[in-house]
């Protein structure tokens, strides 16, 4: 089995404990939410983290299934943070790289509704699958 990457470098993994679990479950329901639109979606790893960049609202490794969503990422409302998981999704799970006219997978946060992710989700995975 492929050893995946557990760190990133400019993220820094947080401790387990109640808050951090807290964080950890609901990126967890929205990987639940992306499997019911996609159910072959293979097993995410998820990390909270502190990140070191302001910009960054989430990363993912390539290909790989380990998704880390900085805690203040959180703070977002949770359509946005619903949209930035479905993103980092599509780099983990099949290796979608930015795409600059994509509003869901460009490389700069755009707004979405739940039903133009999803929209988009589903074109993007089910056309690398």
């Amino acid at each position: 089995m492929k050893k995946r990457n557990t760190k990133s470098s400019y993220h820094t993994n947080r401790d387990m404990n109640q808050d951090t679990y807290k964080l950890r479950r609901k990126v967890i329901n929205f990987v639940y939410e992306a499997k019911d639109l996609i159910p072959t979606l293979p097993r995410i790893e998820v990390r909270i983290t502190d990140c070191d960049r302001h910009e960054v609202l989430g990363t993912a490794s390539m290909g790989n299934c380990v998704i880390w969503i900085p805690a203040k990422t959180l703070k977002m409302s949770a359509n946005d943070q619903r949209q930035i998981v479905f993103h980092e999704l599509l780099h983990a799970a099949y290796g979608v790289k930015h795409i600059d006219s994509c509003p869901l997978m460009g490389p700069y946060f755009k707004k979405m509704t739940k039903s133009q992710t999803d929209k988009l989700f589903v074109k993007y995975a089910t056309k690398v699958a």
